[in-house]
């Protein structure tokens, strides 16, 4: 029987993981809370061990959203963020059943880690190729007309260059890490995303201890402020090469979270700082609804209302239901006091995985994994809503709880074991 339910449980999560880029967000979600449900209603499962504070204080931000919403009247949009704000505690809660009953090596899980981010890379190609006249597309607008960035791919790659170069862990043979890590390396270029570069240094500054003091880090640490300023004290770029658009995304990254006032009448200004003009709306309109809606929020279902019609997609609004600042966008629909519960969260889960001592080089590895993701869900947030985005955060959180699960569990029976002896 251990060995079918060992069999089931490695399916379910490399299922998830590996899916992930080829469904939409509404898909996988629905996919994966379905085989949630059938894990439930078949396996006989342990309860899982995860921080109970943090995952709480997302069903607090669940129902101070709920109730809100209720009192407000409900509307299709109550529907849609009921899904939203509801995703990523089941995800959680399904990753720790998986990795509660998980029977099987360490290596085994960033091996899967490792083959997410190759299949996620080789659908990007795919995806490129699949293009009419790809050969003839500038190289700085294949990602008009591909999907948006995987952020697995991130994760993968700098597992394979911490294996490389560090030789701590092994997880496939070089050959193949080289081959991997050179078509994962590609992929991301091509995205010519900001995300993509600042969540593999997270990850590479978590492997190879970049964030903790020493002179190494600190010569990185000065190499990229030094890097920061020259491309901040640039001119303003021209958007028809690659790294012309990919420097004027990062010179305009910091007036993106911010927008003022001041702005706010100009069109050109709001156009090319959009994702700042949404959540300056969204703040704005929250504080003008007065306290009970600066405490609590507007609740399930309430709209932004932009004060101009913007075609989004091919759709022109004026009232649209998220954002791309996940801050915003909690304060909006659910107040102060789930930001500072969203943030209790984040803080919850990093202390308890800071606090497991381990000399298990893949358990440190976990570790890592698992530090690098919440550093990455508290700074995604800002730009692409965090847990609370469509997808491509989805197989990060999956794979951080499940390493995260393992890490205590196998922490905690070695520690024990030790005891004994």
């Amino acid at each position: 029987m251990n060995f079918k339910i060992k069999d089931i449980t490695l399916f379910f999560f490399c299922l998830l993981v590996y899916i992930n880029p080829f469904l939409s967000g509404d898909i996988f979600s629905v996919l994966s809370f379905l085989l949630l449900v059938a894990y439930l209603v078949i396996i006989n499962f342990k309860f899982p061990n995860y921080p109970s504070v943090g995952t709480l204080s997302l069903l607090l931000i669940f129902g101070i959203g709920f109730f809100h919403g209720v009192l407000n009247g409900l509307n299709r949009d109550f529907l849609r963020d009921i899904w939203i704000f509801f995703k990523p505690i089941y995800l959680i809660y399904f990753g720790s059943i998986l990795a509660a009953i998980y029977i099987g090596s360490e290596r085994k899980v960033l091996q899967i880690i490792v083959i997410a981010g190759l299949i996620s890379a080789m659908y990007h190609f795919v995806e490129i190729v699949s293009v009419p006249k790809f050969w003839k597309i500038p190289l700085h607008t294949i990602r008009d007309v591909t999907r948006r960035a995987s952020l697995i791919e991130a994760l993968s790659l700098g597992l394979l260059l911490y294996a490389l170069i560090k030789k701590e862990i092994y997880i496939f043979k070089k050959r193949y890490l080289l081959v991997f890590g050179s078509l994962i390396l590609i992929s991301i270029l091509l995205f010519v995303s900001r995300t993509m570069f600042l969540i593999l240094f997270i990850y590479c500054g978590f492997f190879f201890n970049y964030f903790k003091f020493s002179i190494k880090a600190t010569v990185i640490a000065l190499v990229v402020v030094c890097l920061l300023g020259f491309i901040f004290s640039l001119p303003k770029q021209s958007q028809d090469t690659s790294i012309g658009r990919l420097i004027s995304k990062i010179q305009k990254s910091p007036s993106e979270l911010l927008f003022s006032d001041d702005d706010a009448n100009n069109k050109q200004s709001i156009n090319e700082y959009w994702r700042g003009y949404e959540a300056f709306r969204a703040i704005s309109q929250t504080i003008k609804n007065g306290p009970l809606a600066i405490t609590f929020g507007n609740g399930f279902g309430s709209l932004v209302d932009l004060k101009i019609i913007m075609r989004l997609g091919n759709t022109d609004f004026r009232y649209v239901p998220k954002i791309h600042d996940g801050y915003a966008q909690l304060f909006f629909k659910t107040g102060i006091v789930s930001v500072i519960l969203y943030a209790t969260f984040l803080f919850f889960f990093y202390t308890s995985a800071v606090k497991v001592v381990t000399n298990d080089k893949n358990l440190i590895t976990f570790k890592k994994i698992i530090l690098g993701s919440l550093i990455t869900l508290l700074l995604t947030t800002s730009t692409i809503s965090g847990i609370y985005n469509d997808s491509s955060l989805d197989s990060v959180l999956l794979l951080m709880v499940f390493c995260y699960v393992l890490l205590r569990n196998n922490a905690k029976r070695n520690f024990l074991s030790q005891d004994e002896f």
